[in-house]
């Protein structure tokens, strides 16, 4: 495990041969890398179509666009996905930079949501030997909701599982062709949210999305991805569901320290 910050504005985890890269933090577009080999590092990049191309350390692999791209944020207003996008001024910096964590914190100072003003900060975060990127949000004024989701593609199979308790987590994903590395490559990519701060499932013409009610103005999730050409890397929906439920039972049955 190693991980790699170019810049304040990039945070890039390398786990095996999957690198999940939250690229331009500051515009809110989380995207999905691929790297081809153990311990690759991922160089910084010169333009759009140098991290699109195929290199010897591999290649961004997924199409964002306007989406959400892999857990994107933003509110649910007027029937779509509302993505953080017009603010005051926003502020990046890194917070952590480690072999086994890393943490970046964006602040969104007057994110229109559409109805209201509000400052929104934003905690990613990365631990060695997981693909998970832990998202937490963090309000300062008044929003009917939060949501998060996933970038609609074809050839995609929409997979969800809602928790059964406010206490359990749920989770949206996709499987499919949905890479950008071959005709034939698979893609998983996943939103995993918890039970108390569920409202419901919906989606607009871009994105599947999962909309949250914040608990004390604040709402955690994951979100994560999985190539099929990884080493040992799953191959099948099967598979990827079975992964998603691992990490639900996980999540489910967390930790607790009792001092």
């Amino acid at each position: 495990m190693q991980v790699l910050v170019e810049n304040p504005s990039e945070l890039e985890r390398i786990d095996g041969a999957f690198t999940l890269c939250v690229s331009k933090i500051k515009e809110n577009n989380p995207d999905a890398f691929l790297v081809l080999a153990d311990g690759q590092e991922v160089p910084g990049q010169d333009g759009f179509d140098s991290y699109h191309e195929m290199a010897d350390w591999g290649a961004d692999v997924f199409n964002v666009g306007d989406s959400f791209g892999v857990g994107s944020f933003g509110t649910w207003y007027q029937n779509k996905a509302n993505r953080v996008a017009e603010t005051d001024s926003i502020t990046c910096a890194i917070q952590s930079n480690g072999p086994v964590f890393s943490q970046t914190r964006t602040v969104y100072y007057g994110w229109n949501t559409g109805n209201s003003k509000v400052d929104l900060t934003s905690d990613l975060s990365i631990s060695a030997g997981s693909r998970l990127t832990h998202c937490k949000l963090s309000i300062k004024g008044e929003v009917d909701n939060i949501c998060t989701g996933l970038a609609k593609h074809e050839n995609t199979r929409f997979i969800k599982e809602q928790p059964k308790t406010p206490d359990e987590w749920g989770y949206i994903a996709l499987w499919g062709n949905q890479s950008l590395a071959g005709e034939d490559d698979q893609l998983g990519i996943a939103v995993i949210y918890r039970g108390s701060q569920f409202d419901r499932i919906t989606e607009d013409d871009l994105n599947y999305v999962v909309i949250l009610k914040p608990e004390g103005k604040v709402v955690n999730y994951y979100f994560l991805a999985a190539w099929d050409q990884e080493p040992e890397g799953i191959k099948s929906k099967d598979a990827f569901v079975k992964c998603l439920e691992e990490i639900v039972l996980t999540l489910n049955a967390a930790l607790v320290i009792e001092f």
